[in-house]
């Protein structure tokens, strides 16, 4: 089964968090791991920030998730960074407005160095 995760700034310290989104009085929180059966840690979110997990992971098995930036080598040996990004149902690489792959294809190339 498919994990569905998301990840996020706090709004308090600015740090990442990760866990399920929900809306709650038109605020944006992650939730964390229970603390109890009915009892959850919710931090409020930045939502400019948050971002969705590709169920990828780069070539040093790092989690990717849609926002973060990844560098790949290209042909002539230029290193490039992309952006990942939602595009018609597909996670894709985007740089200056252009779709230049799909992550899928690349995933194991590349390498996340910016979340």
């Amino acid at each position: 089964m498919r994990e569905i995760l998301f990840k996020g700034k706090t709004v308090y310290t600015n740090s990442w968090i990760y866990g399920n989104l929900i809306n709650y009085n038109d605020d944006i929180y992650i939730l964390t791991k229970p603390v109890s059966e009915n009892i959850f840690n919710g931090h409020q979110v930045i939502p400019e920030t948050i971002g969705q997990y590709t169920n990828m992971e780069d070539m040093n098995d790092v989690n990717i998730f849609e926002g973060d930036k990844v560098m790949l080598t290209d042909s002539s040996g230029d290193v490039k960074v992309f952006k990942v990004v939602m595009h018609e149902g597909r996670w894709v690489i985007m740089r200056n407005d252009t779709i230049y792959n799909d992550l899928y294809e690349v995933r194991e190339v590349c390498k996340v160095v910016e979340q």
